[in-house]
């Protein structure tokens, strides 16, 4: 994760909205889809509107998981749609954990999910 922002930095209008860039990599490409498949799940920005969502669609899709893609994938593959669905589903997930959790605030859920997330991936007797 690169990104120069902080909480409370304001943005200035002058330049590119990009506020952060994710990246991951892999000993082939199914990996670095699963590699970023986890940190888009793990990646919690709020305050402000994300493309998150999009990128989780996209590396769901089977066209581009096998690497045939071309400059009208995003319009030949309907991501528009696959879009809603995956935020249809996401929010789903939130307010499931939401409610196990006890928590009134998704965020909160979220943020819980991503650390219990962590914390599973670790080998008995690891530190944290």
């Amino acid at each position: 994760m690169d990104s120069g922002v902080y909480t409370g930095y304001v943005i200035p209008p002058y330049y590119d909205s990009l506020i952060s860039k994710l990246v991951a990599h892999g000993k082939d490409r199914k990996e670095a889809i699963a590699r970023m498949e986890r940190a888009l799940y793990e990646y919690i920005i709020v305050g402000v509107k994300t493309n998150i969502i999009f990128h989780k669609a996209v590396l769901r899709n089977a066209r581009f998981r096998s690497g045939d893609i071309n400059t009208g994938f995003i319009k030949e593959e309907n991501m528009a749609e696959a879009v809603k669905q995956v935020a249809a589903v996401d929010y789903e997930k939130g307010k499931s954990l939401a409610s196990a959790l006890g928590a009134d605030n998704r965020q909160v859920a979220a943020i819980a999910a991503a650390v219990g997330s962590y914390l599973s991936q670790q080998k008995p007797g690891e530190k944290s």
